[in-house]
């Protein structure tokens, strides 16, 4: 076996598979035997994704024949793709959050035109019911329920809106205060 130092972990794993490493994929089925697959020479071409403890290897084989043309041996190539995987992990939910972000600015301004119509008449109808009637006390539960819902709407679309730099002073208070009226909904689920 000639190896440098970077194939090291697959060497290592192709001596004493444990069960701390993992094959994600080996000739698109996920087998326990791909070691012995890429270690066997009668095997020709292989190609794995395989998963050590802590990196993630793509092993590429080939056959290594001898002067007869009898398979000798076998190359094997691996790339450590651990990093380009998390990148892409990264990239794949930065995108969700993303088309999330926009689906909730949609709805949020969907949401803004009902309210606003219902927010109207409730006080339409505030200001033509008498001052004693029992009817006021649920224009205003109405109104005041309309407006905990724009308010948060308009929390929403501040943050799905992608930020501009603009630097000043603000309250840290404000800022926190602000956070947490947004996050009671979540508190009390």
């Amino acid at each position: 076996v000639l190896s440098n130092s970077a194939a090291e972990p697959i060497r290592r794993l192709m001596v004493e598979f444990d069960q701390a490493s993992r094959v994600r994929l080996c000739h698109g089925t996920t087998s326990p035997d791909c070691v012995s697959c890429m270690n066997s020479p009668r095997i020709t071409h292989t190609s794995c994704i395989l998963e050590t403890r802590d990196r993630v290897f793509d092993v590429i084989t080939t056959p290594l024949n001898g002067p007869a043309g009898d398979a000798v041996g076998k190359i094997i190539v691996a790339r450590d793709v651990t990093d380009r995987l998390a990148f892409n992990e990264r990239q794949s939910h930065h995108e969700t959050l993303a088309t999330v972000g926009r689906v909730a600015a949609v709805v949020a301004h969907e949401l803004n035109n009902p309210l606003a119509a219902v927010s109207m008449y409730a006080q339409m109808m505030e200001d033509e019911v008498p001052e004693g009637s029992p009817w006021r006390e649920q224009l205003a539960v109405i109104r005041r329920n309309t407006d905990t819902c724009k308010r948060s709407v308009k929390d929403l679309l501040d943050h799905a809106r992608l930020p501009t730099a603009n630097v000043e002073e603000t309250s840290l208070h404000d800022i926190i205060h602000d956070a947490a009226t947004f996050l009671k909904p979540l508190l009390h689920k």
